[in-house]
C-alpha cells in the first residue's frame, strides 16, 4: 500500500482533533471546568451548560420580571428543577461560577452559594450536566460531592429517589415556580401521600395516599418505566441509577395539586399517569381556601367561591380563601354600627366537621338560632337533632350535586354596612326594636322586679351583715401576708368592680373585669375579677319560659301574630322539658345540669385545684374566688401592662429584644415549675400570648389555667380531649383521645409563643400574602 504524501498529514490531523473533540462532546461525561460561568442573558448559549444530546439545561432562564437558575427540558422548555424557588429573581448579567467551593453567584457583598457543599480536605474538581437530567459536582477522585437528585422541588425524573423525610411541593402556576400550595410527601412511616402544603400530615388533610405506612419503605422513585415503586434498601441513592438507562419518564406535582407522570419523546412530553386520577378538581383539599366552597363547573374545574357571611381576602385570588364579613367583636355587641347578624340555610354543601361544642336541639331553627347567641360560633351543622357547632376556619368546604344531603349547614351572616368599616350593635340590639307599649310593660316589670331585690337584699344585708364583716377582716389580713387564697362575697366583688362595669377581656368562658380592693388599713390593691359562665340547668330553663309565657299572656288584645307563634313554641318547650324530667331515674336528681356540660363550673373547679397547688412569681397569684348560687368568679393580681399578644403585636413600637428575652426566660421558668415544681405534674393546655400577662417592671407571669390538666402521680403522659387555641396546639394531641399526651404538648405551644415573641409577628396572619401568611 502507498504511502501518503506528507501534505495529506497536514490536511487529515485538523479533521482528526475535530472527530476527536466531537467524540469526547458525545460523552455522557463531558466536564464543566473549575472557573468556567455562565451569565443571566437571552444568549441561551451563554446562559446555560448543556447535557450531550442537548436533551437537558442547567443555567439561567427567563421567568415573569428577572431570571431564575434551573433545570429545563429543552424540546418544549419544561422546568424540572429550580434553585433558591423562593428567593428574589437575578438581573440581567449576573454570573453563575462553577468554583472550588461550588456553584457561586459572585458579589462584591459576599458570594452568593447556590451548592451547599461540605468543607472537604478532597477540592472539587468538575461539574456535568447529566442526559439523565441530574446536574453534578464532582472531585478529583471523580466521586459526586453535589446532584441536584438530592434536592427535588417539584419532579422526581426517572432513576431518582424520594427518600424518607422529603417532600415534592407543586409551583405557584406555570408561569411562577416559587413554592405552591400542594406537596407530595415520602413520610418516614413508608407512606407517600398528597396534602395541602402547610397542613398537618393526618388523615383529615390528605387527599391521597398510597396506603404502605407501616410497611418499611424507605424511598419512593419513580423507574424507568414510568411507574412510582418504594425500596426498603437503606443504603440506596439517586447516585445508582442516575445514568443506567436513559432518560424517559419524569412526574411532576402541578400547581393543581395532581401528580402527573408524562413520557418524553423527542420534542413532545405525552401523560401516562395521574394521582389522584379524577374528574372533578374539588377532590383535590385544598384547591379553595378556608371559608370557601369549591364548585365544580361543567369541565370539571375548580370556582371557589365565599360561603354566606364571608367575603374574599384577595379578590384577584379567590383560591387564597374568605373572611368572616363581621368581626367577633361585633357580634358580642362591643362595637357600635349597623350589623345585623342573621342565619342563613345551605343544603348539598358540607365541610371538615371540626366542631367544639354538640347539643341536643329539636328544629333546625333552635340550633340556628343557639349559634346566633353564640359569639364563637360561625357555623353549625344540624343532622339527626343535633346541632354541630363549628370551630373557625372552615376548611374543605365543598358543594355536592349529586344527591340530597340530610345535613343542613348554618351560616352565621352580617349584613349593613361594609365589615370593618363601622361597629357593631350591641347584641340585644340585633333583634326587632320594641313597640312603645311593649316598651312601658317592660319599664313597669323591671321597676317591680328592681324593688322586690332591693328589699330582699335589704333583710339579707341585715342577716348576714356581721358575717360578711368578719371574712371582710380576715381577708384583709390574709390578703396583706400572701396567703392562701381567701372566700369573698359576690357583693364585695361587685362593689371592687363598680358593678362589673369595666370590662378588660372575654373569652368563651368568662369575662373578666378590673377594679381595686381597700384594704383596712387604706391599702388599695388592684384586681381583676373572672366571671365564669354557666349554662342554665332544666330548672332554670323552666323558670325562664314560665315567666315569657306569662309576659306574653298578660298583653291580651296587645298580642301579635308573631307573639301568638311565639306562645304556643314556649309550650311545646315546656311539655318536652316535662316529659323528659317524668323519664328520669328513680332515686335521680331531678333537675340536671345540661348533659353537654355546665363549662364554668368544670373551669372554675379546675382553676381553683391548679392554682391551689401552684404558688411561683411566674404564674398570675390567685387572690380569692366567691360562688354565689349559679355565679363563679375569681380574684386575680392585676398586671398593668396587660397580655403579651398586645405587646408585641403593637406595629407603633415593640419591647426592646432584652425585654422579650427576659419575658421568654420568665415563662420558660413558669412552665417548668407547672411540668416539675408541683406535687403532680401540670399540663396547662393553652399557652399563648394572650395568656401571658405583664407587670410595670415587665415581668411576665402565666395566667388562664381554667383548661390545665392535672397528671396522675409518678404518671409523665394522660388521655384528655383536646383543649386551648388551635393554632398553638401541638400535632400530636388527637381530638378522639386515642393517642396519651404528655408535658411536650406545652413545650410545642411554648415554640410558636417563641417564634412570635422573636419577630413579633402572629404564627398566622390571613393579612399576609399567601405563602408568608404562616411564620413557620
Amino acid at each position: 500500500m502507498a504511502c501518503l504524501p506528507p501534505i495529506s498529514v497536514v490536511f487529515l490531523l485538523p479533521l482528526c482533533l475535530v472527530a476527536l473533540a466531537q467524540a469526547q462532546s458525545d460523552d455522557p461525561r463531558a466536564t464543566i471546568a473549575i472557573g468556567h460561568s455562565i451569565t443571566a442573558s437571552n444568549d441561551s448559549v451563554d446562559a446555560a451548560w448543556y447535557s450531550p444530546s442537548h436533551l437537558f439545561a442547567f443555567g439561567f432562564y427567563w421567568e415573569r420580571t428577572g431570571f431564575a437558575i434551573g433545570i429545563w427540558l429543552v424540546p418544549n422548555f419544561t422546568v424540572l428543577w429550580t434553585a433558591d424557588r423562593d428567593g428574589d429573581l437575578l438581573s440581567p448579567g449576573t454570573r453563575l461560577l462553577l468554583t472550588e467551593d461550588g456553584l457561586q453567584i459572585p458579589n462584591p457583598n459576599g458570594d452568593h452559594p447556590i451548592s451547599s457543599i461540605s468543607a472537604t480536605s478532597i477540592k472539587l474538581n468538575s461539574a456535568a450536566m447529566r442526559d439523565s437530567g441530574n446536574f453534578v459536582i464532582l472531585n478529583v477522585n471523580g466521586k459526586t460531592m453535589w446532584q441536584t437528585f438530592d434536592y427535588p422541588t417539584d419532579t422526581l425524573l426517572s432513576g431518582q429517589l424520594l427518600p424518607a423525610g422529603q417532600m415534592l411541593v407543586s409551583s405557584v402556576s406555570a408561569t411562577d415556580h416559587s413554592s405552591g400550595r400542594f406537596c407530595l410527601s415520602m413520610q418516614n412511616d413508608s407512606n407517600l401521600v398528597l396534602y395541602p402544603m402547610n397542613t398537618p400530615d393526618t388523615g383529615t388533610h390528605a387527599y391521597w395516599a398510597s396506603g404502605t405506612n407501616g410497611d418499611g419503605y424507605t424511598a419512593t422513585m419513580l423507574n424507568f418505566r414510568g411507574r412510582l415503586i418504594q425500596t426498603r434498601e437503606l443504603n440506596l441513592s439517586s447516585q445508582n441509577f442516575s445514568d443506567s438507562s436513559p432518560f424517559r419518564y419524569y412526574g411532576k406535582i402541578e400547581p393543581d395539586g395532581i401528580f402527573r407522570i408524562y413520557f418524553v419523546n423527542q420534542s413532545y412530553s405525552a401523560l401516562s399517569d395521574e394521582f389522584p386520577s379524577i374528574r372533578d378538581k374539588c377532590d383535590v383539599k385544598g384547591s379553595c381556601g378556608e371559608n370557601s366552597y369549591c364548585n365544580s363547573s361543567a369541565s370539571g374545574e375548580a370556582e371557589c367561591l365565599c360561603l354566606p357571611g364571608f367575603v374574599y381576602i384577595n379578590q384577584s385570588k379567590p383560591f387564597m380563601g374568605c373572611q368572616s364579613n363581621f368581626t367577633r367583636e361585633q357580634c358580642g355587641g362591643k362595637e357600635k354600627g349597623n350589623i345585623t347578624l342573621s342565619i342563613q340555610r345551605l343544603l348539598n354543601i358540607s365541610w371538615v366537621d371540626d366542631h367544639y361544642n354538640k347539643s341536643g336541639a329539636g328544629t333546625v331553627d333552635e340550633c340556628g338560632n343557639s349559634c346566633l347567641r353564640d359569639c364563637n360560633c360561625y357555623a353549625a351543622l344540624f343532622h339527626d337533632d343535633l346541632c354541630w357547632k363549628q370551630r373557625h376556619p372552615l376548611q374543605y368546604a365543598r358543594r355536592y350535586l349529586d344527591a340530597e344531603s340530610t345535613v343542613v349547614a348554618l351560616l352565621k351572616v352580617g349584613s349593613g354596612d361594609p365589615p370593618l368599616a363601622v361597629q357593631a350593635p350591641p347584641a340585644e340590639e340585633i333583634h326587632r326594636v320594641p313597640s312603645n307599649k311593649c316598651l312601658v310593660l317592660s319599664v313597669v316589670l323591671a321597676s317591680a322586679f328592681i324593688l322586690t331585690m332591693a328589699t330582699v337584699s335589704f333583710f339579707l344585708f341585715l342577716n348576714l351583715g356581721r358575717r360578711y364583716q368578719k371574712r371582710w377582716r380576715n381577708m384583709e389580713i390574709c390578703l396583706e401576708g400572701g396567703l392562701a387564697p381567701r372566700c369573698f362575697s359576690y357583693w364585695e366583688l361587685k362593689k371592687a368592680t363598680v358593678g362589673f362595669q369595666t370590662v378588660v377581656g372575654e373569652g368563651g368562658y368568662a369575662t373578666v373585669f378590673i377594679g381595686e380592693l381597700c384594704l383596712g388599713r387604706g391599702k388599695v390593691v388592684p384586681i381583676v375579677v373572672k366571671k365564669l359562665k354557666k349554662k342554665l340547668t332544666k330548672e332554670d330553663q323552666v323558670k325562664q319560659l314560665k315567666k315569657k309565657l306569662e309576659e306574653l299572656k298578660k298583653k291580651k288584645k296587645m298580642m301579635t301574630t308573631e307573639d301568638d307563634d311565639q306562645v304556643k313554641q314556649i309550650e311545646e318547650k315546656l311539655k318536652e322539658l316535662k316529659k323528659e324530667g317524668e323519664q328520669e331515674k328513680p332515686g335521680a336528681v331531678k333537675w340536671l345540669l345540661d348533659k353537654w356540660m355546665a363549662s364554668g363550673e368544670l373551669v372554675f373547679q379546675t382553676e381553683m385545684s391548679v392554682v391551689g397547688k401552684a404558688h411561683h412569681r411566674h404564674l398570675v397569684r390567685l387572690i380569692g374566688f366567691c360562688r354565689h348560687g349559679s355565679k363563679w368568679l375569681l380574684v386575680y393580681e392585676y398586671l398593668s401592662r396587660g397580655s403579651l399578644e398586645k405587646l408585641i403585636f403593637n406595629t407603633s413600637s415593640h419591647p426592646s429584644w432584652k425585654q422579650r428575652a427576659d419575658i421568654a426566660k420568665q415563662v420558660a421558668r413558669g412552665l417548668l415549675y407547672l411540668h416539675e415544681g408541683c406535687e403532680t405534674a401540670i399540663i396547662h393546655g393553652d399557652v399563648k400570648p394572650e395568656n401571658v400577662l405583664i407587670g410595670d417592671d415587665f415581668t411576665a407571669k402565666i395566667a388562664d389555667l381554667g383548661l390545665a390538666k392535672l397528671l396522675q402521680p409518678g404518671k409523665s403522659e394522660t388521655y384528655t380531649k383536646q383543649r386551648g387555641t388551635a393554632m398553638y396546639m401541638a400535632p400530636d394531641w388527637a381530638p378522639d383521645m386515642t393517642e396519651p399526651v404528655t408535658l411536650k404538648v406545652d413545650v410545642f405551644s411554648f415554640g410558636i409563643l417563641l417564634l412570635e415573641l422573636i419577630s413579633c409577628r402572629k404564627f398566622f396572619d390571613f393579612e399576609e400574602e399567601d405563602r408568608y401568611r404562616i411564620l413557620s
